[in-house]
């Protein structure tokens, strides 16, 4: 009888511990999309979408701060938010090429034609 942990239990709780961040990156992005009076069925484009994604890595980069203060200004200055999250101009960046990526392959995919049988 063995008594330690096999490999197969950690992936299970890695899987669940996945799960748990997915839930709760679901939950926070809902709450973005209506704190910015957007419906969760909505579609944002360009600039406003962006929005939503910066807001969101803003939340998760932040979120472990202690200081709910520090969270609050780094969002309303350039200066504090370098400080408090220097890697903030290759993240942002980082976005905007997924978005511009995103945008492309949607714009390049294979549309369904509507009321076409």
């Amino acid at each position: 009888v063995q008594h330690g942990f096999a490999l197969e239990d950690a992936v299970t709780i890695a899987l669940r511990l996945e799960q748990l961040v997915v839930d709760t990156g679901i939950t926070q992005l809902e709450q973005l999309f209506v704190d910015k009076r957007l419906g969760v069925c909505q579609a944002p484009h360009g600039e406003q979408f962006l929005d939503v994604l910066k807001s969101y890595m803003l939340e998760v980069m932040l979120a472990g701060a202690s200081y709910t203060d520090l969270n609050v200004q780094a969002r309303r200055s350039g200066a504090i938010l370098l400080r408090a999250c220097p890697e903030w101009p290759l993240i942002e960046h980082c976005l905007l090429g997924l978005v511009r990526a995103l945008d492309w392959i949607r714009w390049h995919s294979p549309q369904e034609a509507s009321g076409v049988e």
